[in-house]
């Protein structure tokens, strides 16, 4: 009976070794993951606070341009310098213009001289474009496409929380 209590204790020895090992690795894993997902993380919210930045400095001293689309056909949109400054509503031949280089995805010529161009879809756009708001941008980002495309947006909207960013806009 004594050698069978011996030759227990070193298969439980073995056993919690054997453990032991298995959960120093899984754990340096864990932590390995838990570290790269910091760093990709911290990067990602340097480039998202850089581009809040950008867009905070630049977008209500800029040209902008916002647009209607449903179904991929953009039906109508307006420029203006920041959100409501000169706002001009844009005519068919422009709309037409856009349309085709949107159709394209040469977004580079859609943005010619803008700041940003905001493509909002029909169903959170109000009828009349003088009512729009900025909160829709950023309340409803994921019906927004924003050209070029940003570190900021992109984040918002994925993380929807990140929309109170907008709190922290000064608005010109």
């Amino acid at each position: 009976m004594n050698l069978l209590f011996i030759f227990g204790i070193i298969l439980m020895a073995l056993i919690l070794f054997v453990v032991l090992k298995v959960a120093k690795r899984l754990i340096k894993v864990v932590f390995s993951l838990i570290f790269i997902l910091l760093l990709i993380s911290l990067v990602f919210g340097f480039f998202v606070f850089r581009d809040f930045q950008d867009f905070q400095e630049n977008f209500f001293d800029s040209k902008n341009t916002f647009l209607v689309q449903k179904n991929g056909t953009i039906t109508m949109g307006f420029s203006a310098i920041g959100f409501v400054e000169d706002k001009a509503l844009l005519n068919d031949q422009e709309i037409q213009e856009l349309q085709q280089y949107y159709e394209q995805k040469d977004f580079l010529s859609m943005v010619d001289d803008e700041y940003k161009i905001f493509i909002i879809d029909m169903q959170i756009a109000p009828e009349d474009m003088q009512d729009f708001s900025m909160d829709v941008i950023f309340e409803q980002a994921k019906l927004v496409e924003v050209i070029p495309e940003s570190p900021m947006f992109m984040a918002i909207k994925y993380l929807p929380w990140l929309a109170n960013f907008k709190s922290g806009v000064n608005q010109g």
